[in-house]
């Protein structure tokens, strides 16, 4: 990842690749690009934010979780997650547990932190060796190979006698949930959206803000031609993420998923990409970036638009640069609609026994009360997969609301694929960077990279 000026951040939304259950091929498969952003934005000004920094935590948390502290005897459960010390969300983590801990003095909580990259062949490795923590806290992309082990409870049962998973995002519940029941709860999620300097925009006379592809390239035609000085083009979009996450919008918006290559929908996105490098719109690093590496230029006036994600706010803070707005992904057509992919980790219980079950879903019951789960997300920097929590959040911080609406529509990357989505979406990746480096035409490679995956799925991949 590259590194520009002060901006560090962990990305986390666009890790989309999976591999199967094959310890050899965990340590060998899983994604060395790994490139992780996680949103960022100040936490809520809720009133049970007020109340906890008054000392009421545990009476503003524990809303409908029951019997969360379990039969009040001591019990301590050992819990893994990808947030090592000295990011921002490892702290969010840690004040989870110790206000849990508090709520509920007799349960202790033991945290292990690893790498991104670690995680999953850690847990498929303790899998097969039947050493998995008490809780696990792995990306979403994940789940089909963590599922596929055996070794994850079925959560259904858990969720009907509590009686509130139906309000939670559909497309939430759906990439955790398979054939046979459901096997995680997304602690929030995060998504994309395009960032504008407003000084450009009326330096170009541009006054209202483009909601179709036709009109982005408009705009971005505009834009090049009475604004000097744009050394990065009109828009930054980015080629090098993992997984496709920054062209999977401009996919999904029309009903596709990344199995179907040789759709002429997924040839015009990736056309419309290519046609934005060639006249010199995007930037010129479209194929070696991936988003937050453009935030600079558009802080310094060299670049006009980004796609990103909120993530990047406290940027825009510390760099004292407030002319910027945001708007929703434009669709190809009226017919389409918002969709983006969802990003966030979650929370697995591995298999252990029926006590410490019980005790890690009144943990994770306990963590999704809302008092609790706005302060979390907030802290984090993500979205509640509660729409209910919504309106909170954005009267917190107004600026989110075109991400925000994004979701209705936010599809799991791997809800429809399963594993396989690593597979297609690698073949994806490769057929992008020749049409964008101008090898082949996007038929073509993508004709290929079609016939690459279902060779690779074939042959097992």
């Amino acid at each position: 990842m590259r590194i520009r000026r002060h901006h560090i951040s962990k990305e986390k939304g666009n890790d989309a690749m999976t591999i199967p259950f094959h310890v050899s091929s965990a340590t060998r498969g899983v994604n060395s690009r790994r490139r992780r952003r996680r949103l960022g934005w100040k936490p809520l000004a809720t009133t049970c934010v007020l109340a906890t920094l008054a000392g009421t935590l545990a009476a503003c948390g524990s809303s409908g979780s029951g019997s969360a502290s379990g039969s009040g005897s001591s019990i301590t459960l050992t819990e893994i997650d990808d947030y090592p010390a000295g990011l921002p969300q490892y702290a969010a983590y840690q004040w989870l547990f110790n206000a849990y801990e508090k709520a509920y003095p007799n349960v202790k909580i033991v945290r292990q932190s690893v790498s991104g990259t670690e995680i999953l062949p850690k847990l498929l490795s303790e899998a097969q060796t039947h050493t998995l923590p008490d809780l696990a806290v792995p990306d979403n992309p994940n789940l089909p190979n963590l599922e596929a082990t055996q070794q994850f409870v079925n959560l259904s049962p858990y969720l009907t006698k509590w009686g509130q998973w139906s309000s939670y995002l559909p497309g939430a519940q759906a990439v955790a949930t398979n054939s046979t029941g459901t096997y995680g709860i997304l602690i929030g999620t995060n998504d994309l959206g395009i960032f504008y300097n407003k000084k450009i925009f009326a330096e170009a006379g541009i006054t209202t803000l483009p909601t179709t592809w036709a009109q982005l390239l408009s705009v971005s035609k505009t834009i090049v031609s009475k604004v000097p000085g744009l050394t990065y083009g009109a828009i930054g979009v980015g080629g090098n993420c993992g997984g496709n996450w920054q062209l999977l919008p401009w996919v999904y918006q029309q009903g596709l998923n990344v199995n179907q290559l040789t759709a002429p929908g997924m040839a015009n996105a990736v056309n419309f990409w290519a046609q934005l490098l060639k006249e010199g719109l995007a930037n010129k690093e479209i194929i070696t970036q991936c988003q937050s590496t453009n935030i600079p230029q558009l802080v310094d006036g060299k670049l006009a638009m980004v796609e990103d994600g909120p993530w990047d706010l406290p940027t825009f803070t510390s760099d004292n640069f407030s002319d910027w707005g945001a708007f929703q992904i434009p669709l190809s057509s009226a017919t389409d609609k918002e969709s983006v992919p969802l990003g966030g980790e979650v929370w697995m219980i591995p298999k252990t026994n029926s006590a410490t079950e019980q005790a890690a879903w009144n943990f994770i019951q306990w963590s999704q009360s809302p008092q609790i789960l706005l302060q979390f997300d907030a802290k984090l920097g993500y979205f509640s997969v509660r729409p209910s929590l919504w309106p909170a959040e954005e009267k917190a911080t107004p600026a989110i609301t075109p991400f925000i609406n994004e979701l209705k529509y936010a599809e799991g990357r791997t809800t429809v694929l399963g594993a396989n989505f690593a597979t297609y979406s690698t073949d994806l990746n490769t057929a992008l960077a020749q049409v964008l480096e101008g090898q082949k035409s996007a038929t073509d490679a993508l004709s290929e990279a079609a016939a690459a995956a279902k060779s690779s799925i074939g042959s097992g991949g």
